[in-house]
């Protein structure tokens, strides 16, 4: 019987700090316009990420070392936001694919200051007309 109180006072302790954290893990979805980039190239041209990523191409993000060194997103703003591992994935399948550029629009959660990948598409020439 003591068990079972014990085990009860337990629970109702336990169950409002795991009311918090979960709350605090809630996400929300975005939508963003802007590039692809890797992370190896981010980081070798932070002075001028804008210009590099004007011509960067799927093709460089397709190499062996860029793969591995993961992905980035980089807004128009200047903001660079990381894609978590399973979104890294999902952005090289999305860069294999024959007509993929790397100015793109995502739908993404942010979890832990990085990127979970819902949804990845070439810009529009519509949106690419009301981005500017």
């Amino acid at each position: 019987m003591k068990r079972i109180l014990f085990l009860l006072a337990a629970l109702v302790i336990a169950a409002p700090t795991a009311h918090a954290v979960e709350a605090t893990m809630q996400t929300h979805v975005i939508t963003l316009t802007g590039y692809v980039i890797d992370n190896s190239c981010a980081r070798t041209n932070m002075k001028n990420l804008a210009e590099v990523c004007l011509t960067y191409t799927s093709e460089c993000a397709l190499k062996a070392e860029c793969i591995k060194s993961g992905y980035t997103f980089y807004t128009s703003e200047g903001k660079l936001t990381p894609f978590n591992k399973a979104s890294n994935k999902k952005v090289e399948e999305f860069l294999k694919k024959p007509d993929s550029k790397t100015l793109v629009t995502i739908k993404a959660e942010v979890v832990r200051e990085k990127l979970n990948l819902i949804s990845i598409e070439n810009l529009s020439e519509d949106n690419k007309a009301n981005s500017k």
